[in-house]
């Protein structure tokens, strides 16, 4: 799961830490062997590289931010519980964590928000994604909420007429360009928000 922004590739290792390489050359920029092993693609945001980490063995993880052009550790911020991908935009790291949806400063790791969101009721996973001023998680049944990205207060909510506590395993996957959030599930893909100009 490496990540490439401009002319570096960002690289999580096999047992930890992370490391950046020049994409034209293949040289080694850095290495920070400080961050365990990482468990979903970093993100780069305004200069910073965001990781998870999560460990099986406490249950806990934790969320590290580097400076993404010399590998410098910025700020580290444990968590009790297991984390999925980070969410990242206009200055804000959003956590999800079961039902807990934290939202971070992306400078200093100081806690904005925290809102409550509902458990799926499927057997895949939830994820979330942030863009145009809001952060979306897509529940594993189907169900879409928006919250406010500066505040955590909830915009609204998409759900499918029928519920049932034997939905079959749904990974929702949500992914942003520009203001506008791509949803795919069970029932194909569906654009949401303004898309970007070609």
């Amino acid at each position: 799961m490496p990540l490439v922004v401009g002319d570096t590739v960002y690289v999580p290792g096999r047992t930890g830490g992370l490391f950046a390489f020049d994409v034209q050359s293949g040289a080694q920029r850095w290495a920070q062997e400080a961050v365990g092993p990482v468990d979903f693609a970093p993100t780069v945001h305004r200069g910073t590289l965001h990781a998870v980490c999560n460990d099986p063995a406490t249950g806990g993880s934790t969320v590290h931010a580097l400076d993404a052009v010399s590998g410098r550790p910025l700020w580290r911020r444990a968590q009790r519980h297991s984390l999925g991908e980070l969410a990242v935009a206009d200055g804000t790291v959003c956590l999800l964590s079961g039902t807990d949806l934290t939202a971070l400063d992306a400078g200093t790791g100081d806690t904005r928000w925290t809102a409550t969101v509902p458990r799926g009721l499927g057997r895949g996973m939830s994820s979330a994604a942030a863009a145009g001023g809001a952060v979306y998680v897509g529940t594993n049944d189907d169900r879409l909420f928006a919250h406010d990205l500066a505040t955590g207060r909830l915009h609204w909510r998409d759900e499918p007429d029928h519920l049932s506590a034997d939905t079959e395993y749904t990974r929702i996957a949500l992914a942003t360009a520009g203001p506008a959030v791509f949803r795919s599930g069970r029932t194909g893909i569906q654009a949401l928000g303004t898309l970007p100009a070609a």
